[in-house]
């Protein structure tokens, strides 16, 4: 996986049973994956293997991405490393992929996705196969480099091809939500771009992770609650005013980091507020997180 560094956020769409999920986080212990599938035995699977192994810096969750969920991704601040679409895009209708694709680039500096041959019976979505075997892939007019590997489908003897999109010059994302599927007004939008290899968000450096928030509405399954609640708890410090709620807190590959908040606490301060805070903020998590 040469385009997987350390400190790397991943977005694994597909992951199946979590093989480059797992090979990712023990190869980059300080690299984060947030790995999506859909299918609950595999996911079952993948769980329990991050389980026995005892890895924290892959948050599984059991969702199918569609389009919808791509665009809301497209349109807020998160922002990834690498994106994975390993044998994935067969699975979207064929009109899809092309959008697709373009929510991908923009999301990360590197994606890279397998495809099935189009002519594989087995395989569904022969149409989207087609599409996305389509090699002229470009952002506006300007070319975009791709790699292509090909090597033996599983479903008879067909060849399937592996690329490799990466954007080698600056990008950004304009207008830009803090939440998947929340507007806000004028005041409250972000800027994001891609500058030499690091993320900036309103031209300052981006602490790489992924919000809390964001995820929930995908069925976390990894890491388990009491990960989760144990994390939260040790989030926030007596010694600085913040606001607690799930919103501020932001998932990194050594756990969950409290954003919005104050170094230097006000003289009257309240400061047994925070234990009361710190419960609530936890029995939301009981709520939304699985065990």
């Amino acid at each position: 996986m040469p385009r997987i560094g350390r400190h790397d956020v991943v977005m694994d769409i597909g992951s199946s049973t979590g093989y480059f999920a797992l090979k990712t986080a023990l190869t980059f212990p300080d690299s984060l994956v947030i790995s999506f599938e859909s299918d609950p035995a595999s996911c079952a699977v993948q769980r329990e293997i991050l389980k026995r192994e005892g890895i924290y810096n892959v948050v599984l969750c059991r969702h199918r991405l569609t389009l919808e969920d791509m665009q809301k991704w497209a349109k807020c601040v998160e922002a990834f490393d690498v994106i994975l679409a390993l044998s994935v895009m067969h699975h979207f209708d064929a009109y899809e992929v092309n959008e697709l694709y373009s929510i991908m680039r923009c999301m990360a500096p590197h994606v890279i996705w397998e495809v099935a041959d189009p002519n594989e019976e087995l395989a569904c979505g022969t149409l989207a196969a087609r599409w996305a075997a389509f090699d002229k892939v470009t952002i506006g007019s300007k070319r975009v480099g791709v790699n292509t590997a090909t090597f033996p489908s599983h479903l008879g003897s067909y060849e399937r091809y592996m690329k490799d999109v990466g954007l080698f010059w600056g990008t950004e994302r304009s207008d830009l939500d803090a939440y998947l599927g929340v507007a806000h007004d004028n005041r409250n939008k972000f800027d994001l771009s891609y500058v030499d290899r690091y993320w900036r968000l309103n031209g300052q450096h981006m602490i790489k992770g992924v919000n809390l928030w964001n995820l929930l509405p995908f069925d976390i399954q990894w890491p388990h609650r009491q990960w989760w609640l144990d994390q939260a708890g040790a989030a926030y410090s007596l010694w600085h005013k913040s606001d607690i709620r799930l919103w501020n807190l932001l998932v990194t590959s050594t756990g969950l980091k409290a954003i919005d908040y104050q170094e230097e606490v006000p003289k009257d301060d309240q400061r047994h507020e925070l234990a009361s805070d710190i419960v609530r903020l936890q029995g939301t998590i009981i709520g939304r997180i699985r065990e």
